[in-house]
């Protein structure tokens, strides 16, 4: 997706390439890519992608040094595309009496020191810290999961191999456009069967999980379209 491309050019761009150069930073890039998930999100249209393209350090630093800096720097968007993907709010998320900020804050530091412990990170490994963190991010899901994945595989924080390519949720909500997209074509095991498909095609599962989101978009949900907002780079 276009939000983990832009997170880990920003990264290569501000600190280097290499797995080490992530890790250091890898709390505030998670804090980033939050936010710029929820900006893109079809209730916001916020331009977070291209804000983070022109950031310094110091002002990279600054903006997701926290989650309550980076709400501000949320805010201060200008609008952008939306991507297909369902609402995601990511202020009203923060400082709730269920929830308060500072839990959310240290399930992010759990899982941050989980990452760097198991680096290179197996897909098994991934679902324990998801786990044992009760979800290291602010925005949760299905949905989140599968990004967050996709991104620490972008930093190479991941093991290569058939294992991580066919990393998938244990199970997508009915909602999910990939599993209606299976529905309306008769398949109830959207798991096994998007699994299947990538293992004889030679692609990661998340990747025709994604494909099947978009195309039941383009077709069933007019709405979502790109007249309706959605950018063609996404």
């Amino acid at each position: 997706r276009r939000q983990v491309v832009a997170v880990t050019a920003a990264v290569a761009r501000l600190y280097g390439s290499t797995p080490a150069d992530a890790l250091r930073q890898l709390r505030r890039v998670l804090v980033c890519f939050t936010a710029v998930v929820a900006a893109h999100s079809r209730n916001h249209g916020r331009d977070g992608v291209g804000a983070l393209a022109q950031m310094t350090v110091v002002e990279f630093e600054a903006a997701f040094d926290s989650y309550n800096a980076a709400q501000q720097w949320y805010h201060s968007l200008s609008p952008g595309f939306a991507d297909v993907y369902g609402e995601m709010v990511f202020s009203r998320q923060l400082g709730t009496a269920a929830m308060p900020f500072s839990r959310h804050e240290t399930r992010l530091d759990d899982f941050v020191e989980g990452v760097r412990r198991a680096h290179p990170l197996r897909a098994a490994d991934y679902e324990d810290l998801l786990r044992g963190s009760q979800g290291p991010v602010i925005l949760g899901g299905d949905l989140m999961r599968l990004l967050l994945f996709g991104l620490l595989t972008s930093l190479h924080l991941t093991e290569d191999g058939p294992e991580s390519d066919a990393y998938l949720p244990s199970a997508l909500v009915a909602t999910s456009g990939s599993a209606a997209m299976l529905e309306l074509l008769g398949i109830e095991d959207d798991i096994g069967y998007m699994r299947s498909f990538a293992r004889e095609h030679a692609l990661r599962a998340r990747d025709v999980e994604n494909s099947l989101c978009k195309m039941y978009v383009a077709f069933f949900e007019p709405e979502r379209r790109i007249g309706g907002g959605l950018d063609p780079g996404s």
